[in-house]
């Protein structure tokens, strides 16, 4: 049991860092966009979804921990105050917290949400320059990951991390 935080911009490839863990060792994907989309089919980002959303996700995390799971949870987390609840989540779950920073020029992020989109994000080119501006530097150890390369080697540092033995 243990948690993954993933973080990233918009299109720096969170969720398909989190098919890539999963096609290795089962998990409980906590992926915001899906929960978002699914409590909300026209989305509007309002500080009110935004509360719902987040709450739904901290329920999830809390789930998957108390079933024994490995949680990855696949939201921005660009902001230093949603990083550390899942830590202290994991904390009073008594397991560990393995925080992966995913990343990429923004020339190859914008190019990435520009045109159609797999999956529930429904981030564009102004989502992902609003981010920009609000993104908080991560501070503290990190598994930085430059998603333009192979990500292979990286999800299994990320399994090692976790304590999985896939």
């Amino acid at each position: 049991m243990a948690v993954i935080v993933l973080s990233g911009l918009p299109g720096s490839g969170k969720t398909t860092f989190a098919g890539a863990l999963a096609a290795r060792t089962p998990i409980e994907h906590v992926e915001s966009d899906a929960i978002r989309r699914g409590l909300f089919p026209r989305p509007t980002y309002s500080q009110k979804e935004n509360a719902e959303v987040f709450d739904e996700v901290e329920r999830r995390v809390v789930k998957g921990l108390g079933q024994g799971r490995l949680v990855v949870v696949d939201a921005t987390n660009l902001k230093h105050e949603f990083r550390r609840r899942y830590f202290e989540l994991a904390d009073e779950a008594g397991t560990r917290v393995v925080y992966v920073n995913l990343t990429a020029p923004i020339e190859t992020l914008r190019e990435r949400v520009s045109g159609p989109r797999e999956g529930y994000s429904q981030a564009g080119v102004p989502v992902l320059d609003s981010m920009v501006r609000a993104a908080e530097r991560h501070g503290g150890a990190a598994l930085v990951v430059d998603t333009r390369f192979d990500i292979g080697v990286s999800v299994e540092a990320a399994l090692l991390l976790a304590g999985v033995q896939a």
